[in-house]
């Protein structure tokens, strides 16, 4: 994304703030630009996991998937 990698990554906070019950982010963008962002714009950041790894996200995904009976939209950017 260039010049535009934290411009973006910052815009994404006011649909995810809307929208998200749960916020799982991976990598160093996500968490320096969108999980700002978020914090700033009062995000209930208890909400908000953040891994350096994406096999680590998707094992905690995997086990949220499993044990909830509940319909789960998973979006990924």
């Amino acid at each position: 994304m260039g010049d535009l990698t934290e411009k973006e990554h910052r815009s994404l906070a006011g649909y995810v703030h809307h929208s998200a019950d749960e916020v799982f982010l991976v990598g160093q963008y996500m968490k320096g630009y969108l999980y700002d962002e978020l914090d700033k714009i009062g995000y209930d950041m208890s909400h908000v996991q953040w891994f350096s790894k994406s096999t680590q996200c998707g094992e905690t995904l995997r086990e949220l998937l499993q044990a909830s009976d509940e319909k789960i939209l998973l979006v990924f950017k």
